[in-house]
């Protein structure tokens, strides 16, 4: 079985109002001591993972883009080194516009990084300002250029829709930017308000409206159709692909392979044979996990383990099945060969609802309508 290996880069250069991701402002961070901590906990980690083939590998954050190339090389190298490569099918690395050069994105290449993201959120600067995003929509047409002239084989671009005070205009001017650029891979995610968050915190002195649920539901209707009509297929929510571009790392996943996680926060599943599955999450602290793996450590120290059984497996995966748009057995012990009580009056229900249709005989996909309302639909299945 394949794996995925994830690494949390914390850092950037501002934290964003609406961020939930465990991430902090910090300008000028050790990169060494950071270098050390991530080659200590991958070889901390790797014990549970050897003998499976790493597939992908995905630097996300927090800003990636802002450690230095040469820790870059460092990083890759190091896991090369110990999880091989023969397998390595995708290597991602998330971009915020403004922080780097087409220098920079040369050097990326020459390393092997096969897939960008390129964080674009808005293209109206009020927009961006709401968002309190350090960079300009210049600023991100210009990266993607250089993105898509250097060749990199997959770039795709993250954009936030139903904004507060995002008009449904502003939207279709952003879809056609978007599709103009022509870019192979698009992620259009739903404005949140998670609690904790400056965000949050001003929606609840009402000085942030958030958007009325027709108004979303119209805004996720007009992307589906705008990105469709481009050429584009939705195969999960939030997630649109042209040709061959969909996120591997993802996928795996929605999907349920195996996935290493370091850096300050990061989770990670384990599959340990026939003990089975344990989900975990590394220290927390940014600051305690650089002082514990940023020196040679005998001990595999995290934040939480969590043993798996079959019941709460069986439920994540219908749970992140229905996001997707690929079909799927009308047979629920088609999952991990686990037999469950029938689901057909879940089925006929969410058929009538119009959330899932019929793909053949024994075959349904979620619908557009139901990636709206794919925690209900997740959730009429297992009977929840």
């Amino acid at each position: 079985m394949d794996f995925g290996l994830y690494i949390h880069v914390p850092f950037c250069r501002t934290v964003c109002p609406y961020c939930e991701f465990n991430v902090v402002g910090w300008r000028d961070p050790p990169w060494d001591v950071y270098l050390e901590g991530l080659t200590q906990e991958l070889n901390a980690h790797y014990a549970q993972f050897s003998g499976r083939r790493l597939r992908t590998l995905y630097f996300g954050g927090g800003t990636p883009s802002l450690m230095p190339l040469s820790i870059v090389e460092k990083v890759v190298k190091n896991v090369k080194d110990l999880c091989g490569d023969d397998g390595l099918r995708e290597m991602s690395f998330e971009l915020n516009p403004g922080t780097v050069d087409r220098t920079y994105l040369e050097g990326l290449r020459s390393l092997g990084i096969n897939r960008v993201s390129i964080g674009w959120q808005a293209t109206q600067q009020r927009l961006l300002t709401i968002l309190g995003r350090d960079h300009d929509a210049q600023e991100s047409r210009t990266i993607t250029e250089w993105a898509l002239e250097l060749g990199f084989p997959s770039v795709s671009l993250d954009v936030i829709f139903a904004v507060p005070g995002q008009t449904e205009e502003e939207l279709d001017t952003t879809l056609s930017e978007v599709i103009d650029v022509g870019t192979q891979h698009v992620s259009m995610y739903e404005m949140t308000f998670d609690e904790g968050t400056p965000f949050a915190r001003k929606r609840d002195k009402g000085q942030l409206i958030e958007q009325e649920d027709t108004v979303v539901v119209r805004m996720m209707e007009r992307i589906a159709f705008r990105l469709q009509a481009a050429g584009y297929e939705r195969y999960e929510v939030s997630s649109f692909a042209r040709g061959n571009h969909r996120s591997l790392h993802n996928h795996g996943y929605w999907t349920g392979l195996p996935y290493l996680g370091i850096g300050p926060g990061a989770h990670g599943l384990r599959h340990l044979g026939p003990q089975g599955w344990e989900r975990y999450q590394s220290i927390v602290s940014i600051r305690s996990w650089l002082e514990y793996w940023g020196a040679p450590q005998d001990d595999l120290k995290t934040e939480w383990v969590e043993p798996l059984n079959e019941d709460t497996r069986f439920e994540e995966q219908v749970l992140t099945l229905v996001r997707l748009g690929d079909p799927f057995s009308v047979q629920p012990e088609f999952l991990l060969g686990h037999r469950r009580d029938d689901w057909s009056a879940g089925l006929d229900e969410a058929i009538r609802r119009g959330w899932i249709s019929k793909a053949s005989t024994n075959m349904v996909r979620t619908t557009n309508v139901g990636m709206r309302f794919a925690d209900s639909l997740g959730l009429l299945l297992i009977g929840g």
